[in-house]
């Protein structure tokens, strides 16, 4: 524990979801507010129930039991106190400040506000699927359960609202949360032959951001189809105006749908 936790980062003016310009700590807490509680709203009513993921068919669930080895208070609060101020690192334990960039090959696909359209119950599906079951499982379990929060604006906190939908912004374990929910993205997908690597590659996973890699146009329209597929059945929007085309030393230009929309060439 760390009086760090309880510090507020909002402050400066904002704009409210009317563009209207707000200054006051009160009024910020409130457009703050509104606008994770519509970020986190279940729009399908399925990411409380678990009816229709329990029939995904994902295979059998791996059990590993270090999942309840009892973790110690000691354990607990050094943890806690080598947690940096900032956004926590990704599984690689690089700072998000010096990833600030990346480069992307072939088609870029983004997943639209990712952490926060995340279905509870769907994520529970697959992490059972992975093998994380026992006490570790029923600690996620209950993070996901009729989840509350609200905004802290200097000293003033806005109203409580329902958090039905999503993996929490700033938690270590959401990255982790959401590569496991993401995992089975890229299944299905032929991919490319890398030099000095036996298994074709179907392409690249960055936290939202995904590469996918095609040997020719129509294999890249096939595995276009398959992760609008996965979208669908997921729950997961796809923000297409941040994706785009990349021919490497190939000037064809073709026209790529994805979700019955046309996605740019991009040199």
């Amino acid at each position: 524990y760390s009086g760090r936790f309880l510090s507020s980062l909002i402050d400066g003016p904002i704009f409210d979801k009317n563009r209207k310009l707000v200054t006051g700590h009160e009024e910020k807490s409130e457009a703050w507010a509104a606008h994770f509680e519509e970020l986190a709203k279940d729009s399908t009513g399925n990411s409380r129930s678990a009816e229709k993921w329990s029939n995904m068919g994902l295979g059998s669930e791996a059990v590993y039991t270090e999942c309840d080895v009892i973790l110690t208070w000691t354990e607990i609060c050094a943890a806690l106190k080598s947690t940096p101020n900032n956004k926590s690192p990704g599984s690689d334990g690089i700072p998000r400040e010096e990833n600030q960039w990346a480069q992307y090959l072939d088609w870029v696909h983004r997943i639209a506000k990712a952490y926060d359209r995340v279905p509870h119950q769907a994520l529970l599906r697959k992490i059972k699927t992975a093998g994380i079951g026992g006490k570790l499982y029923r600690m996620i379990e209950a993070l996901c359960r009729s989840s509350k929060m609200c905004v802290r604006v200097g000293d003033r906190l806005s109203k409580i609202v329902e958090y039905n939908c999503g993996v929490r912004h700033g938690s270590p374990a959401s990255p982790l949360l959401f590569d496991i929910f993401i995992n089975d993205l890229l299944d299905g997908i032929k991919g490319v032959k890398i030099p000095g690597i036996g298994a074709e590659v179907p392409g690249l996973l960055f936290a939202e951001d995904a590469v996918v890699l095609a040997e020719s146009p129509a294999e890249l329209q096939i595995a276009l189809e398959k992760l609008s597929a996965w979208s669908l059945k997921w729950e997961m929007q796809i923000n297409q105006e941040k994706c785009g085309i990349m021919g490497i030393n190939s000037s064809a230009r073709m026209l790529f749908t994805f979700m019955g929309k046309p996605i740019e060439q991009v040199t």
